[in-house]
């Protein structure tokens, strides 16, 4: 049988080191991996699902990939991965989206960490998983993912997950975890802006940030909060990368007060409407009630006109004790 050519999984997982004893495989890691790839991508979660995808996709997979041993089973899937080289699969993992995806436009990019829920266990003495990720937003994409010990180490994961990315152009957005000088050095050393978060467990740079926003309010410009002034900033840029419009910082505030205007007027509009919506349901209901309180009056006369056309028990036992008497025959009359 003519083998397939070869898929860009397989020219991008090639170099990934195979840990099995080669006289002990009965599968190729390449099939394995594009298996595995594709039954996530469409669900799977653990894997005896992956083995279960396989089998029942194996016709549409052997049209792409030789599968010499069949599909493998869902023991011989956790076995591999569990022997492969993190770092390695990572990297295979990140050429081949970066690869198929293509370069991807300026956008925010949002670096933030997580711990999975149920991966910690105690039995073992596995701490919990933490993630820190970095998500394409306009894409919709997770574009890489580090592993650290604890939260409290998201400060030297963050710096190699960035180095992992493209970031020509985009603004990344960082909690107060990253809000570090060489952070903020190296996003700008890849071509890109920032946007990080500021607490007062940095009271000397806080300090600063605070005395900056006075001096801006006693020269009368317009001071928003951070859940106000992130959606504006990302707007502006937003419409700067699609649209080529520049966005002229001196009249800055006069956009804002634009933007403001503009979402007075929207939230007129939502409210008429939601008035008139109100409006509706109400005499929807109250017609409802009207109609509702017609069918038990009319369901009422209807039983009372039932109750008054039938006699009652009393009534039914005296017309049966006279029909019995006038049944019995009479006795004879006796002379004299």
């Amino acid at each position: 049988m003519e083998r397939p050519p070869p898929t860009s999984v397989e020219v991008y997982f090639g170099s990934l080191t195979d840990p099995r004893v080669e006289r002990t495989k009965a599968h190729r890691l390449g099939d394995i991996i594009t298996i595995a790839l594709c039954a996530v991508l469409c669900g799977a979660n653990d894997w005896v699902a992956v083995e279960t995808f396989g089998r029942a996709k194996e016709a549409w997979l052997r049209t792409f990939l030789p599968l010499p041993g069949g599909i493998p089973a869902h023991d011989t899937f956790g076995r591999v991965f569990a022997r492969l080289d993190p770092a390695e699969l990572q990297r295979c993992f990140v050429a081949w989206v970066q690869a198929v995806l293509g370069e991807l436009p300026p956008q925010v990019v949002a670096v933030d960490g997580k711990t999975l829920r149920r991966s910690a266990d105690r039995s073992r003495g596995q701490a919990a998983l933490h993630l820190v990720s970095a998500w394409a937003t306009a894409s919709g994409l997770v574009l890489g993912q580090e592993a650290t010990d604890a939260k409290s180490n998201e400060i030297t994961a963050v710096p190699r997950l960035l180095r992992l990315l493209a970031l020509e152009g985009c603004v990344v957005t960082i909690d107060a975890m990253g809000c570090q000088r060489a952070i903020a050095a190296q996003v700008q050393e890849q071509g890109a802006d920032y946007v990080l978060a500021l607490k007062a467990n940095q009271p000397t740079l806080h300090a600063t940030v605070v005395a900056a926003f006075a001096e801006a309010h006693r020269q009368h410009v317009i001071i928003v909060g951070y859940s106000m002034t992130m959606p504006y900033l990302l707007a502006l840029y937003q419409m700067h990368l699609q649209f080529g419009r520049t966005v002229d910082l001196d009249n800055l505030q006069a956009a804002l007060m634009d933007i403001e205007r503009q979402l007075g007027s929207l939230e007129d509009v939502l409210e008429n409407r939601l008035q008139r919506a109100v409006t509706m349901l109400t005499n929807a209901y109250n017609e409802g009630k009207l109609v509702s309180a017609r069918i038990r009056a009319s369901t009422h006369r209807i039983q009372t006109s039932e109750r008054l056309a039938e006699p009652d028990s009393s009534e039914r036992g005296s017309q049966r004790s006279l029909l019995l008497l006038e049944d019995e025959p009479q006795p004879a009359a006796t002379g004299s």
